[in-house]
Parts: C-alpha cells; structure tokens; sequence
C-alpha cells in the first residue's frame, strides 16, 4: 500500500480529537497536512489562546504585538464553529491589546453555550459580560482585576457552575472590607488563593450545598461555611492575621463547617489571641486524613496555651463540633499560673464525642 494517503483517510471525529490536542498555532498550521485537513480548525468547539500562542509578545516590540493582535483577529474571524470551551489566557495581552478590545472579545462569546471559560491576563479590568455566561460549568480567573469589591457569584448568573478557580484577582480599595460571596447550588470545587491583591481585608462567605473541595489561601478577616453539607477536603492558608476581637465567633462559624470534613489543612495566621499571634501549622496541629466518609476531626494540639476568652472559645467550639475527636492536647505556656481553674472550666465544655479526652502539659 505503498504512497496511500492514510492521514487523509482519518474519519472526521478522529481528526477533531487530535486537534483538540494541538496548541492553536499548530491546529491552524494543520491545513497544508491534506485536503481533507484544510480548514478543519475553523470547526473546533474549543478555542486556546495561551502563551504558546502569544509567545511573539514583547512589551518593547511593537512590531511583535502587532503580529499578535493581527494572529488574534484572524484566528477569531476565521472561526466558524458555536463554541463551549475558550481560553484567553496570555498574561501580557494588554501590551498588544487596549482593554476595551480585550472586552469586545469577550463579549463576542455565545454566553447560551460557553460552558468552560479561562481568563488570564494581567491588570485586566473584567468586564461586567463575564456574570452573563449562565451556561458555565468551569471557570477559571487569573491575574485580573474586579471593578467593585463586592464579589457575588450567585446562583442567579452561576446556576451550572461546577469548578471555580480563583488566583491573583484584585480589588478596588473603596474603604472597609471587601467581599467575596459564594452562593452556587452546583458549585462542587473552590479554588482562591492569593486575591483581594489592593486591600488589606477580605471576607469570604461560602454557600454551596454541592461544595466537596475547598482551597483558600490569602489575607482575609473572615472566613464562613453556611451551608456546605458535603465538604470533605479544605485547605486554609491565612498569609497576615487581621482576625482581632472578632476572631472567636468567625473561627466558630469555620469549625461549625467541618462535621463532614475528611481532609482538612490549616497553616497560616489563622486567628489573633489577645496581643499574640498563633501560627496553626497544618502539617503539625489540625489535620485530618481518612477514607473513611465518617471519619472526622480526631486528633488537636494546642501549644502556647494562656486561657484567654479567644482561646477557651476555641477549645469549646473544637470540643462541641467533632464527633470523632479522641484526644485534645492542651500545652500550657511556660509563664501561666491558673492552670487549676481553667482545667476546670474546661472539664465542663460540651463534647460532641463521648471518647475524647483532655490531656494537660
């Protein structure tokens, strides 16, 4: 069978799924391959335009940018399929490309069909059409910025959502703190790390009865579950403490969230006491890791311990929200001198767990 042609030859689904693989330059690239292959990019239901396809940018180059914003364009005109899938992601985008054009881009998507949407692209203030794609199943922000410190993703725009990735948004320090919300009845994965970039505080409210991963990692003042029946993995990284006379109650509300935690990893500057800073090392202090779907909180330490309101609140709320927990360690500091009382006091806490037991260092 010598000189057959056996690319051409491919049926058509064959030939979508590989240039489903290729990086968008190499997709289009593909048309000189065979008759059969001319143009078949146009039909892709996923478009990728990332760093491999703005690999010409150079913010000194205006030449280069130019090639960019023309590839760009002529990639876009040229497409003809309905799409469920983009990405824009090309972090210096915006030295080729003004932000009203950038927007326009956006804009231009079918939001009745996009059902996966990736954007990142430094200092991008996001426009207002990216709460319109109520189709969307993942989506995934980087590097851009928020117009208003209010941050709602609610179940009104966000009815289908299941995966969202958050890293490196900023927002507009307007004075007071700014808010992130959560209220997504699909939502079943949550990434946020390093957000709220141009403020100091960020409250994070979550209300996602499908929620079965969470990540946090930031500054933020105050962190609450409301309704997360199904959480079994979280992790908490606080990078700064800015939870002062408050931190009692909002660390309650947390660990009013972890009766069906599997996993859960806290590190960080996690909650203030009094004029000291803890730091809760989740490799160390609060860990749980079990395939058992029951199993919860089994095991705390806590070190440097004085007594303190915040601090008794802590123990209580850790005591009254862990069925499974089997042992509390409590590490007095060095200095302290009531000991005997505030034994106790605790003695008499509440336990959720009939086993668990108090040991005193």
């Amino acid at each position: 069978m010598t000189g057959r042609d056996r690319i051409s030859g491919l049926p058509s689904n064959v030939v979508e799924h590989i240039l489903r693989f290729l990086p968008l330059r190499e997709a289009v690239r593909t048309s000189v391959v065979s008759r059969k292959w001319a143009n078949k990019w146009v039909h892709m239901r996923a478009l990728v335009l990332d760093d491999k396809f703005g690999k010409v940018v150079k913010p000194v180059a205006s030449a280069a940018n130019n090639k960019l914003m023309l590839d760009v364009c002529n990639v876009l005109m040229r497409h003809r399929a309905r799409l469920n899938a983009f990405s824009l992601s090309i972090p210096d985008l915006r030295s080729a490309f003004s932000d009203h054009r950038i927007g326009q881009i956006i804009g231009s998507l079918d939001d009745q069909h996009i059902e996966s949407l990736s954007i990142e692209i430094k200092d991008y203030v996001l426009p207002s059409c990216i709460f319109s794609f109520t189709r969307l199943k993942n989506l995934k922000l980087c590097g851009c910025q928020f117009r208003s410190s209010v941050v709602a993703f609610h179940s009104s725009a966000f009815a289908e959502l299941d995966v969202l990735e958050l890293r490196g948004l900023a927002v507009p320090k307007l004075g007071g703190e700014a808010r992130f919300s959560f209220n997504c009845p699909l939502l079943s994965s949550l990434t946020m790390e390093g957000c709220g970039l141009s403020t100091n505080k960020i409250g994070i409210v979550i209300e996602a009865p499908k929620l079965d991963y969470c990540r946090i990692s930031g500054s933020f003042s105050l962190l609450e579950f409301k309704h997360t029946p199904l959480l079994k993995t979280v992790h908490v990284h606080q990078d700064l403490s800015y939870i002062e006379d408050k931190g009692y109650s909002n660390f309650k509300k947390f660990t009013d969230a972890l009766r069906s935690v599997e996993q859960l990893s806290i590190s960080g500057y996690f909650y203030n006491i009094g004029k000291q800073q803890v730091f809760v090392d989740g490799s160390q202090n609060l860990v749980i890791k079990s395939k058992n779907r029951r199993a919860q909180l089994k095991r705390v330490k806590v070190e440097q311990f004085d007594g303190t309101k915040m601090e008794m609140g802590l123990v209580r709320s850790l005591l009254s929200a862990s069925p499974a927990l089997d042992q509390m360690e409590i590490k007095f500091s060095a200095s302290h001198r009531d000991r005997w009382l505030i034994c106790k006091e605790m003695l008499g806490f509440a336990r959720a767990s009939p086993t668990a037991q108090i040991a005193i260092e």
